[in-house]
């Protein structure tokens, strides 16, 4: 399966692992955005447009046992409310701010189902557990 890192966060890795660079420290805080493409390549995060206050929603996760599980999964829920606007969300991605156009994007993939339409007043809510980024396989 292919890894969900951005190009960033991979150069980061290879860059430290090389001797090129040094690893940055670890983030105050991470957070979950939500996009309405791949923020890879053309997608807009969209969460101000369903949670004009707080467009990005803290996420924290589980302890990670060693091995070979390459996933990193929320242990809490990340809750927008009721969407203040429509929108269409595909993706979702992991950042280092809690506002949108700023710090880093370290890891995004699409929705499990698609794209979901998101009409005002519905609920956008990642239960606890629902969240997951693969970094990578053995195979």
């Amino acid at each position: 399966m292919a890894s969900d890192l951005t190009a960033y966060f991979g150069n980061t890795i290879l860059r430290w692992l090389a001797g090129q660079a040094a690893m940055p420290s670890s983030p105050s805080g991470l957070y979950l955005a939500i996009f309405n493409g791949n923020p890879k390549t053309s997608g807009t995060e969209v969460g101000a447009t369903v949670n004009s206050s707080t467009p990005r929603q803290p996420i924290t996760f589980a302890a990670l046992a060693a091995g070979a599980a390459h996933l990193l999964t929320s242990n809490n829920a990340q809750d927008w409310g009721n969407s203040e606007g429509a929108t269409t969300i595909s993706h979702y991605a992991l950042c280092d701010s809690a506002t949108p156009g700023s710090g880093h994007i370290y890891a995004s993939r699409p929705l499990n189902g698609g794209a979901q339409s998101v009409q005002v007043n519905s609920l956008v809510k990642f239960n606890s557990g629902a969240t997951t980024f693969n970094i990578g396989a053995d195979t």
